[in-house]
């Protein structure tokens, strides 16, 4: 009986503690909707900017999505992640969007100055972006959604 006592002791102990640790760190699931709700204003911050864009060419428009932007950057990366494969995701978001950012500022400057060929290339930096976006986006969605490892 004593034995017994021990054992389910040992098991009670080794429950506890295994229920504790495992509470200490969040899920890959928690860890990922807290990405995507960056990732979703992010979205929601281009789509934003892509009706308002059409019907302006003011630079202003350009640096307040620039700083919201950079604002989102920051938030990305403050997420606390355990994955590994998150924390990669984490880094790419983060310079995508640091990209982005630095070519929106840049777009916004040249148009100030009526540099045609700045204002090329710093399209093309914004274009590449969300060619680059759109692979990311889908990378991540698969792997959050379990249906890659």
């Amino acid at each position: 009986m004593n034995l017994t006592l021990q054992r389910i002791s040992v098991i009670s102990l080794t429950l506890g503690l295994s229920v504790s640790f495992v509470s200490c760190s969040e899920t890959k699931v928690a860890q990922c909707n807290k990405m995507t709700a960056v990732a979703n204003q992010a979205a929601t911050l281009g789509q934003e900017f892509g009706q308002k864009a059409e019907s302006s060419s003011d630079p202003s428009l350009l640096m307040d999505m620039a700083g919201q932007l950079d604002q989102l950057s920051n938030d990305m990366q403050a997420i606390t992640l355990s994955d590994e494969k998150l924390q990669g995701f984490q880094t790419r978001f983060v310079e995508l969007y640091k990209s982005a950012d630095q070519g929106l500022r840049d777009e916004a400057a040249a148009i100030e100055k009526k540099d045609l060929p700045a204002m090329k290339q710093a399209l093309n930096t914004i274009q590449a972006g969300q060619s680059q976006e759109t692979a990311l986006v889908s990378e991540f969605n698969s792997y959050c959604s379990g249906s890659s490892l």
